[in-house]
């Protein structure tokens, strides 16, 4: 009955850390502050899940405490990949290719929120999200020197007309 008890007190003082966390899944990418988003995460790490009048030494015992804590620390982990994401000079066919490849989504790019990052095991996709990113910068890269270049010849360039 105590154990009972226990398990019962486990899951509802985790419940009530869960909504805190999901709530942070729940944000729309589109409108992401990454900085903010890491914040947010070690507070709830720090301020909660660490905290011991918050979560006492007999809960930490519990095998769903250990994988909440875990699950806020892949987060926290996985907020520099969105961070990159976010900071990196995608085009609709660079989002085409993460959405289908890394993200495994068919939900369009505006309805995207956090916990699809969260979910979609970016640490393991590492590696291909990264040549993403790349071929994106890359080719940034190269539109921004030719725009300057054809801006620069046209500039240079003087046209009279004739009567």
């Amino acid at each position: 009955e105590k154990e009972h008890q226990r398990l019962s007190d486990v899951w509802t003082r985790l419940h009530r850390l869960w909504e805190g966390v999901s709530s942070l899944g729940k944000q729309d990418y589109a409108g992401l502050k990454p900085l903010q988003l890491r914040l947010s995460l070690e507070q709830i790490l720090s301020t909660q899940l660490l905290n011991r009048d918050v979560c006492p030494t007999w809960l930490t015992q519990y095998a769903p405490y250990q994988r909440m804590l875990q699950q806020v620390r892949g987060y926290i982990s996985v907020n520099a990949i969105i961070s990159d994401i976010a900071n990196a000079p995608l085009k609709p066919r660079h989002w085409k290719v993460i959405l289908k490849n890394i993200l495994r989504t068919r939900d369009p790019l505006g309805t995207l929120q956090v916990s699809h990052f969260w979910s979609a095991g970016l640490e393991d996709q590492r590696a291909a999200l990264g040549q993403i990113l790349s071929q994106a910068q890359g080719e940034s890269a190269i539109e921004e020197f030719l725009a300057s270049e054809v801006r620069d010849f046209w500039q240079g360039f003087r046209l009279e007309l004739k009567p």
